[in-house]
């Protein structure tokens, strides 16, 4: 679907105030609320998993239409947001079981929409437009402002479900080192824009014994970092090389030559499900020196680069040369997920550079301009 951008940003602008959306560097606007926030551990954001007895549509168009598509669909279980404390030590997330077709036929088909009011040129953001996104507007039930920005963060009237967007950088020869890949044509959500890999959808793992397991952020992000940077779901050698990197990653978050944290809260105003945004640093050079050759991103997941074997080349990029703020680079508003811009915005500067580069990123985090 094609569609105005700008004229998404002025329509939620209205509903819900255009001085709390998400600004990022040269004053680029995001479709989103955000909380940053610095946690040392990211399982402390979790908060209580609660039982949710609530029942949502069994399909809807966008779900329908994905599958003529023959896009690629997974109705696996998923964490959804059900509420959010603020704490004096940081906030705390509660979150419920769901399915991943829930999310498509709640909160995904608002979003859809959006898009469609987006794309119509004779669209004006105000009360009418407001109305044609009959979703969005029964769910705030015509509220605007502040009354509609609590609801976005309670997680109510849909299957919010959770995604974590993780800025992964690697320390190599000059400095660190992160990844951003452009995301596949066949995945259902944001199909052909860029993505930090790992990123993914909060989920608990394939065999899990007992209804609690797997509520870690921090297993997930293990997880997906090998089934995402080496391909490990293919099983065979991919397997075992991303088995053997990811055990040596948890015995360096152990003793303190890697570290896993927690920036901040971003949530996508287009569809209102939330991201949680990670920070998984990797200070051991020897890390990538054993395991870069191992590299291979998921090409069912990412365009898969022919250089993937080359650590140096294609796959890994300088964190020092990623400019969030660049007017048409790939953080730029709708050129990446709202998820990716937010974890470079509020993870880089968490991130040890070396002085050289310290100036010039400065100016990624501007006191006063991300609001919740």
């Amino acid at each position: 679907m094609s569609y105005d951008h700008r004229r998404l940003v002025d329509v939620l602008s209205w509903i819900y105030g255009r001085e709390e959306l998400l600004t990022g560097p040269t004053a680029h606007v995001y479709p989103a609320l955000a909380l940053p926030c610095r946690l040392g551990c990211l399982d402390g954001l979790l908060g209580g998993l609660v039982p949710d007895g609530r029942r949502f549509p069994a399909t809807s168009p966008l779900l329908e239409r994905l599958r003529r598509g023959r896009s690629r669909l997974w109705n696996g279980p998923t964490f959804v947001l059900r509420g959010l404390d603020r704490m004096a030590d940081g906030p705390r997330m509660h979150c419920s079981r769901g399915s991943y077709f829930d999310a498509v036929n709640t909160a995904m088909m608002l979003r859809e929409e959006l898009r469609e009011v987006a794309a119509d040129p004779s669209v004006e953001p105000g009360e009418a437009a407001y109305r044609r996104l009959r979703r969005r507007h029964r769910l705030h039930r015509g509220a605007t402002g502040a009354e509609a920005r609590a609801q976005v963060w309670s997680g109510d009237g849909r299957s919010a479900a959770v995604g974590i967007s993780c800025l992964l950088a690697v320390r190599g020869v000059g400095g660190y080192l992160g990844c951003l890949q452009r995301r596949s044509a066949t995945v259902a959500d944001d199909p052909g824009i860029h993505h930090l890999v790992p990123s993914m959808v909060f989920q608990p793992p394939d065999g899990e014994v007992a209804p609690g397991d797997g509520y870690s952020l921090a297993e997930a992000v293990l997880r997906e970092l090998g089934e995402e940077l080496f391909s490990s779901a293919e099983g065979g050698e991919r397997a075992a090389a991303g088995a053997a990197a990811v055990a040596e990653l948890r015995a360096a978050l152990g003793d303190g030559r890697a570290e896993l944290l927690l920036s901040g809260l971003v949530v996508d105003l287009q569809d209102l499900r939330p991201e949680v945004l990670a920070v998984l640093a990797i200070h051991d050079p020897g890390w990538l020196d054993r395991h870069g050759a191992a590299v291979r991103v998921c090409a069912r997941e990412y365009h898969e680069d022919p250089r993937a074997a080359r650590p140096d080349r294609g796959v890994f990029q300088p964190l020092d040369q990623w400019d969030p703020g660049a007017p048409d680079g790939p953080f730029a508003p709708g050129r990446c997920t709202v998820g990716a811009a937010a974890a470079a915005v509020f993870g880089i500067p968490l991130v040890p550079r070396p002085a050289s580069a310290r100036a010039a990123s400065d100016h990624l985090v501007t006191p006063g301009s991300h609001h919740a």
